[in-house]
């Protein structure tokens, strides 16, 4: 019966800053990001960084054996200057798979293997990242 688990996730965000003064712009830190182990795992970490960002993912998961869980994602990310500013037409996306090891409470450790580019294209993929990280994905 556990192994029979099966989980389908979504994950919508949507994060802007604001200058405190047009002459005093925010510092890098404090500004949204996209890749690495942020949405966009497919990306390389903090590739798109601006003020703001709005990301979609959805990720489904299996159980392979009592610990271990499969996993397929896709993402999609925006990252904008300011609300006015975002165009749904211009979004990045990453897809991939992964394994989780995790015991009912306590979370272990997540493998994954993202990759990113235009999703109707001839050459469909143009980057591959591969992570291996004890941050759960959400």
């Amino acid at each position: 019966v556990y192994l029979q688990q099966k989980v389908l996730v979504t994950y919508l965000d949507f994060r802007q800053a604001w200058d405190y003064e047009h002459n005093n712009p925010a510092i890098y830190d404090a500004l949204s990001q996209l890749g690495g182990n942020s949405p966009l795992r497919g990306y390389p970490a903090r590739r798109f960084v601006d003020y703001g960002r709005f990301i979609w993912s959805t990720e489904y998961r299996w159980s392979l054996i009592q610990y271990i869980d499969g996993v397929f994602f896709n993402e999609y990310g925006w990252s904008f200057r300011g609300p006015h500013t975002l165009n749904l037409l211009d979004f990045k996306n990453s897809w991939g798979f992964g394994l989780r090891a995790r015991k009912p409470n306590f979370f272990i450790l997540r493998f994954s293997v993202g990759l990113h580019g235009p999703i109707f294209d001839t050459e469909p993929i143009k980057g591959i990242v591969a992570r291996v990280t004890i941050r759960p994905e959400f």
